[in-house]
């Protein structure tokens, strides 16, 4: 608490005296110089070069300081009488925040603003005598608060003034999407006798389209094939009545961004149907529209990582029911970060859930899902020296053996729960 508490002390001091270390150490070795070098020796070369050294940290402490006075006070008044209402983005696009900035043409002095909180890379666009704020995140959120920092410094790095700025306002971040296939996806609301989403499909074979990994083989229009040399299968007319609903859920943890674009792609590209919910680990709310799963969306990037941990909290809310629903679970990579906690339930329901596995390493489904795989026959990595050990902590990697859980996923798998893995090379340049 002592330590909190000085070290708080320290950064405010820091932020309001101008001279910074170096300026700090050139200020007293020149004082020193200029005494004993030139007074003491009557150096009088060294002298005027020590005097120099004195001038230079006081004079950019000074400048530094009435800029950065000068500086405040533009912003506040540039910003006073604007209404600045939420900001809605995605992590693929810069959005501008209205947000105004002087422009500053002080010489010798360096002017930069960031984004304390969230975390965002700024930029600024030059309008005449304005500069509008620009940002652009890496991570998907949901914030109430902005946190600006400004930093005003000498090129010389011999003074600095540092300061901070909140804005009350809605910052709503999304995963940007990718435009992957989603064959199970597109298979619940399509057809299969396994999973059918909110439209049975109960009467005759009337049309056909494109094959997709997941159709059962039964479907497959063989005539066509023959004639075609390409995979068609056969689709039962829709009928009226609505069955099953689709229930998708988004496991969160350090690796889930591309888990998060593929479920925004299939949300907002009706891959799902019309009559589905959403929802993710730390949300306290069910969506059941495109706007909500948004705002689920980007709240989860600023949640504490759960790995699924809430599961069955969503399906509480949902009031599950196996003949009613079926799961689409959208996860990364780690399998050890999700599986462990959402194993009793696959174990329980594995015809009523498919997984779709995000990840953005390249990921050899062919070797894992292989009859002949075993966690004996994958590596293990060597352990890191002692001494390196005792200043890192170990991550949920070492504490859990990955290849085990792999193997708990391919057991799964023999039972019948449908994996589909995308990977990020797919993305497209569109």
């Amino acid at each position: 608490m002592i330590r909190q508490k000085l070290g708080k002390g320290y950064h405010r001091l820091a932020d309001i005296i101008p001279l910074t270390w170096q300026g700090f150490l050139l200020l007293v070795g020149s004082g020193l110089v200029v005494y004993y070098l030139g007074v003491m020796s009557e150096d009088w070369v060294l002298l005027v070069v020590g005097m120099f050294g004195v001038v230079m940290p006081i004079l950019s402490s000074i400048s530094v300081g009435l800029a950065a006075l000068w500086m405040r006070r533009s912003l506040r008044k540039l910003n006073a009488d604007t209404v600045h209402g939420p900001l809605q983005t995605d992590t693929a696009h810069s959005a501008l925040t209205d947000f105004k900035l002087p422009r500053f043409t002080l010489p010798f002095l360096d002017f930069l603003p960031t984004w304390e909180s969230p975390e965002a890379q700024v930029t600024d666009l030059l309008v005449t005598s304005e500069r509008t704020e620009q940002v652009k995140f890496e991570r998907r959120g949901f914030h109430h608060t902005i946190v600006r920092r400004f930093y005003l410094s000498d090129l010389f790095g011999l003074a600095e003034v540092r300061w901070r700025m909140e804005e009350q306002r809605t910052v709503e971040v999304w995963p940007h999407t990718h435009p992957h296939q989603a064959p199970f996806a597109r298979a619940f609301i399509e057809g299969s006798d396994r999973f059918v989403a909110n439209r049975p499909r109960r009467g005759d074979y009337v049309d056909t389209r494109a094959y997709t990994p997941g159709d059962p083989v039964r479907l497959i229009h063989w005539k066509l094939f023959a004639r075609s040399n390409e995979p068609f299968v056969r689709t039962p007319e829709p009928s009226a009545s609505f069955e099953h609903q689709i229930l998708a859920y988004l496991a969160t943890d350090p690796n889930d961004s591309l888990a998060a674009r593929a479920a925004r792609w299939d949300l907002e590209n009706g891959h799902l149907g019309s009559n589905w919910k959403f929802g993710t680990d730390g949300g306290e709310q069910v969506a059941s529209d495109l706007s909500s799963a948004r705002r689920l969306l980007a709240a989860s990037g600023s949640q504490p990582h759960k790995g699924g941990a809430h599961l069955e909290s969503f399906l509480q809310a949902v009031n599950f029911k196996p003949d009613q629903h079926r799961l689409l679970l959208y996860v990364s990579g780690h399998v050890n970060y999700w599986l462990p906690n959402v194993m009793e339930f696959l174990k329980k329901h594995t015809a009523l859930v498919s997984v779709i596995v995000a990840s953005e390493d390249d990921i050899d489904e062919d070797h894992i899902f292989h009859p002949s795989y075993s966690a004996n026959s994958v590596e293990t990595p060597k352990k890191e020296a002692q001494w390196k050990r005792f200043f890192v902590t170990p991550g949920p990697e070492e504490n859990q053996a990955t290849p085990r859980w792999w193997e708990q996923l391919q057991h799964l798998h023999r039972e019948g729960l449908q994996i589909q893995f995308i990977h990020l090379p797919q993305v497209s340049s569109s």
